[in-house]
């Protein structure tokens, strides 16, 4: 429908399809440019009152307001670009890219004014549904990946309830799928005294080669691999036998143009951690200090001299190593000593795992050492092997106690005998529950 212009009032009107009216009209802006503003009522007069208190409260406030009325897709790329531009690296790149592959496919074009609970359920059960192809079987996508899908989506819509912009819902009662807590894998305990062994040169048809460094330096003090790309020469301290980690991290992150589309990639040296904890001073250790030095003097030898602020690791290009150039560097040395392949952020798990389980240390020695600001006990892990060991000191205490049972004694250190049939008996009217009697057999 043809634009309808208002008598002598300087603007055009439009009677849309829902039967609203919108109202155009040509104002000079704060910037002394020119710009069409629109408005939208039920009648003529409405959208043109609309129109001049949107106006009036644009010479008010001295700048263009944007609109309020948010569409998912249009808020999530607020939320992520505008109010979330410190995420780091794969974190700012993994919450676009479950925005895009994700959210906006099913629910972008909502007004984030009309979700409501089912909408955002809807989504969640939409992803958890979703299937992947998984060495060479087809699976549905596991629970923790459709929580780090679902995660930044209902972040930026608590930031939207915070600011009034759509109506309070309560995210507690979503149904999501379970996740195993703590469900990284880590490397059994044959394959950590493989990598020990060869970091320690005692496999002889397989002589540690410094190209492994890195990882070594990750298995040793349970580094972050961008905290272990960033370690520079001046961050050694030989005199005083210890290192700072944390410091300079490096990261791999996205290049967006305007329309915030992803267009690229490129290496960035962060100068802060994850928190204020992640920077900390480690202990050298003979170990390291000789890896570091023999790691120098083949710069020496081939003829480069590194300045104290240069990287300590660099590719054969030159170029600075990163999450997952360290991760293919892992896969590398995992075939050739024909280990499991899970990563080398798992290094990180297993350094935990070590000092909690066969070190014993403190608390805060802990969190000091990896680098933390509380404990994370899902880095933590175990199994049926340590459980058991971790209890055989509680039993063997009984069995000392009771060396000697009296004969009304049952003493739980020898065989039992348990009757195959024999029910327990209720005395119905006193609610005494009698169990059955078990007969002590000497061994």
């Amino acid at each position: 429908m043809a634009n309808k212009k208002g008598k002598n009032k300087g603007y055009t009107y439009r009677y849309n399809e829902s039967g609203t009216v919108t109202c155009r009209k040509w104002v000079l802006m704060p910037d002394n440019t020119k710009k069409q503003l629109p408005a939208t009522g039920k009648t003529e007069t409405d959208a043109r009152n609309k129109l001049e208190k949107k106006y009036a409260e644009i010479c008010r406030q001295g700048k263009e307001i944007k609109s309020k009325s948010y569409t998912v897709k249009s808020w999530c790329t607020h939320w992520l670009f505008d109010l979330m531009p410190h995420l780091k690296g794969g974190t700012f790149d993994g919450y676009y890219s479950a925005f895009k592959n994700h959210i906006y496919p099913e629910i972008g074009k909502v007004k984030i004014k009309d979700l409501n609970l089912s909408k955002v359920q809807k989504v969640v059960t939409t992803v958890s549904n979703k299937t992947v192809i998984s060495k060479g079987k087809v699976e549905k996508i596991k629970g923790k990946t459709v929580k780090e899908i679902i995660a930044p989506f209902l972040q930026a819509l608590d930031f939207a309830m915070e600011d009034n912009l759509m109506p309070y819902i309560n995210f507690k009662k979503l149904n999501r799928p379970k996740v195993k807590k703590g469900s990284r894998e880590i490397r059994n305990e044959n394959e950590q005294q493989i990598v020990t062994d060869y970091f320690a040169n005692r496999i002889p048809d397989k002589p540690f080669n410094l190209f492994y460094a890195p990882i070594m330096v990750m298995d040793a003090r349970g580094l972050r691999p961008e905290e272990c790309a960033g370690l520079q020469w001046q961050d050694i301290d030989y005199e005083n036998d210890t290192f700072w980690a944390g410091r300079h991290t490096v990261v791999k992150n996205g290049i967006y143009n305007e329309n915030h589309e992803k267009i690229g990639e490129h290496l960035v040296v962060e100068d802060s951690t994850k928190s204020d904890a992640g920077e900390r001073e480690l202990p050298l250790g003979i170990y390291l200090s000789n890896l570091f030095k023999a790691k120098y003097k083949e710069y020496i030898n081939k003829g480069i001299i590194p300045k104290p602020t240069d990287f300590i690791f660099i590719n054969k290009v030159g170029n600075l190593y990163y999450e997952q150039s360290l991760r293919k560097m892992y896969q590398s040395l995992a075939k050739k000593l024909g280990i499991s392949e899970i990563g080398c952020y798992s290094l990180r798990h297993e350094f935990a795992t070590y000092l909690a389980q066969i070190e014993k240390c403190d608390q805060e020695t802990f969190k000091q050492l990896m680098g933390w600001e509380e404990i994370v006990d899902t880095y933590i892990h175990t199994d049926n092997k340590k459980k058991q060991k971790a209890i055989s000191g509680i039993d063997n205490q009984f069995i000392n106690e009771h060396e000697q049972p009296k004969e009304d004694i049952i003493c739980i250190s020898k065989k039992i005998e348990i009757p195959q049939k024999q029910e327990m008996e209720i005395n119905r009217k006193s609610n005494i529950i009698q169990f059955p009697t078990f007969k002590v057999v000497n061994q």
